[in-house]
């Protein structure tokens, strides 16, 4: 019997502190109602916030997205339109490529390049093309010049403004691009050929852009082909 009175006294007990716990929760909740329903207003306008932050997000990238769909559609558009034309140059100039052919080997052109002085800028840092190409046209009767850089190149053609400029794309100090559009605020009336090698596509198309002849020469090029090339751009008749 006592033990059992013991295990009621102990349950008793653990029953009141229980009940003293409850009523002090409710006592808090009661006193500080304002305080917690304000928390409450607090969390859910910040969720809301959130939600509303989360959503502006998905809609700004979703923009990003479309934009840059878009930027690469005019880019291959623009590509597609450069090669179209250099396609189109080629075309219109192989019927004439013949009889250049026979014209160069007649010495046809040779009086009239000397007598109309035409001059020709080569710009490579490339010794060995770059000397190439310049006795390979002094030959031909032009009145040659040559630079190393883009920056001796755009001294030479304010001195001397070449009818036909050759231009390596990837040099020193100034490369082929700076180059271009440094020629382009002169507003000269030459023709720039340019002259790259492989993976420059890009840097050929914004040269086109800048102003330079949509047929430009992969290295190695066949010397030949820019010889009858430069001659039917002198002299198309």
């Amino acid at each position: 019997m006592r033990g059992t009175s013991s295990s009621d006294d102990g349950l008793g007990l653990l029953i009141l502190i229980v009940i003293g716990i409850l009523a002090g929760v409710i006592w808090f909740i009661i006193q500080h109602a304002a305080v917690i329903r304000t928390i409450g207003i607090a969390l859910i306008l910040v969720s809301l916030q959130l939600v509303r932050y989360s959503r502006k997000q998905r809609k700004k990238r979703k923009k990003v997205i479309e934009l840059h769909r878009i930027q690469k559609r005019e880019e291959e558009t623009r590509a597609a339109t450069i090669d179209q034309k250099r396609h189109e140059q080629w075309l219109k100039e192989y019927e004439a490529r013949e009889k250049i052919n026979n014209d160069i080997k007649n010495k046809i052109y040779l009086d009239r390049v000397v007598a109309d002085k035409r001059k020709i800028l080569i710009v490579d840092d490339q010794n060995g093309i770059r000397i190439f190409l310049y006795e390979t046209f002094l030959n031909e009767g032009f009145n040659a010049f040559m630079a190393v850089d883009g920056r001796d190149a755009l001294a030479v053609f304010k001195a001397e403004s070449p009818d036909i400029v050759l231009l390596d794309l990837r040099m020193p100090k100034m490369n082929g691009i700076e180059f271009l559009t440094k020629i382009k605020e002169v507003n000269h009336s030459a023709v720039v050929f340019m002259m790259s090698a492989y993976g420059e596509l890009a840097d050929l198309h914004k040269g086109v852009e800048l102003g330079a002849s949509p047929m430009w020469f992969t290295k190695p090029f066949d010397t030949d082909e820019l010889r009858k090339t430069v001659l039917l751009t002198l002299y198309p008749n």
